[in-house]
């Protein structure tokens, strides 16, 4: 993926994923601004992962989705947690990461 289609996926998601993950979280920004640059970075490392293991496109799309509802939960207040169980992080956290951390 290019940054060309980076930019596109998020053109195209941005309002599906405002709507879908809009929050009512009360949560303190000092807190979810770390959670969220922890989030972030473990996103971008999931997906080099990926990449390297020539993942479908599908499941690369999820984790992109992902990054950008992590990517503007504070600006939107999105419900990030919510959209980690919806695209089914953990399942590539164990496929991608934990199953070539064995090896």
């Amino acid at each position: 993926m290019n940054s060309n289609d980076i930019r596109q996926v998020y053109s195209d998601l941005s309002k599906e994923l405002k709507e879908k993950y809009g929050s009512v979280f009360g949560t303190k920004t000092g807190t979810l601004d770390f959670n969220r640059r922890k989030e972030m970075v473990a996103c971008q490392l999931l997906i080099e992962q990926m990449e390297s293991m020539d993942a479908p496109k599908d499941e690369l799309y999820n984790v992109l989705k992902y990054m950008i509802v992590v990517t503007d939960a504070d600006k939107y207040k999105l419900n990030w947690r919510q959209a980690y169980d919806d695209f089914q992080i953990d399942n590539y956290i164990s496929k991608y990461v934990e199953e070539n951390s064995n090896d």
